[in-house]
């Protein structure tokens, strides 16, 4: 079971937004690891997102700068990988110079959606 970590400043996003940005995290996860897009799939899919304190965001040292910025992690457990140990290292390589124009976080990044 694939899932996404979704780290972000406390008050950055509504909990709409919140929401609308993990189902758009879901549907590309989904759609660069070829999970078809049913029921009992979407049940497999997990999402957590953690806030941390306006001032636990540091760049260059300092909790003080312009623009606060968040991570996004997808973890998929070791066991479910496709490719073998030797060949991960080229399988990372092949999916990160993916183009993301066909997938569907590419439609509306989640800074455009407050």
């Amino acid at each position: 079971m694939p899932w996404i970590n979704l780290t972000v400043r406390r008050g950055t996003f509504t909990k709409d937004v919140q929401h609308a940005v993990m189902a758009k995290l879901t549907d590309a996860l989904m759609f660069w690891e070829k999970i078809p897009d049913t029921p009992e799939a979407r049940k497999k899919m997990k999402g957590w997102v953690y806030e941390v304190a306006e001032d636990a965001d540091y760049n260059g040292g300092s909790p003080h700068h312009k623009d606060p910025f968040y991570f996004i992690e997808v973890r998929l457990p070791a066991a479910v990988l496709t490719p073998s140990p030797s060949n991960i290292s080229s399988w990372i390589s092949r999916r990160s110079s993916c183009s993301l124009k066909a997938s569907p976080l590419s439609q509306k990044m989640p800074t455009e959606y407050g």
